[in-house]
């Protein structure tokens, strides 16, 4: 075996690449499925699908609610996802402006590949008991901060929220 500076085909300078970093868990999950190749990065769109997934776990994660809980407190693993808000009214904007404002906190604290994060929410138009909207942030991806916007559904009678694949952000 040859001591390393001996071996002329090595780069000394770090390399950029094209795509972002995988986060560990699917990392490991990819390690366990015996691919040939281990994951360490993705390409911009598996980037986003990557981020996408998590955020749709994240808000389909419902944790108990804490009395003691303020904006100020710093979550934990033991607060993953969010509360149920099946309290909340679709028809009031201060609820769904407080439902935007604890989505926001919960993907910041969970979701470290964004940043930047907003929510935007209001009525469905259809149904009275689900709120529609979008989820803004950006992402670092080819070492370049890109925004990314994804459409959003959640309903407020304990069902399943949806987060779409992103949609070109204005």
């Amino acid at each position: 075996m040859e001591p390393r500076d001996e071996l002329g085909d090595l780069d000394r300078e770090p390399r950029p690449f094209r795509g972002a970093p995988a986060p560990l868990f699917e990392r490991l999950v990819k390690l366990c499925e015996r691919s040939r190749e281990p994951l360490r990065a993705y390409d911009a769109s598996g980037a986003i699908e990557s981020i996408r997934s998590e955020l749709s776990r994240i808000l389909n994660t419902r944790r108990p609610f804490r009395r003691d809980f303020t904006f100020e407190n710093r979550f934990s693993t033991v607060d993953y996802g969010i509360p149920d808000f099946s309290h909340a009214s679709p028809a009031s904007a201060t609820d769904r402006q407080e439902l935007g404002a604890l989505l926001v906190r919960a993907i910041e604290s969970f979701e470290p590949r964004l940043s930047a994060v907003r929510v935007e929410l209001e009525e469905h138009a259809t149904n009275k008991r689900a709120v529609v909207g979008y989820l803004y942030g950006h992402v670092m991806i080819r070492m370049v901060s890109e925004p990314v916007c994804f459409p959003l559904e959640l309903s407020t009678n304990g069902g399943h929220s949806a987060v779409q694949p992103p949609v070109e952000s204005t």
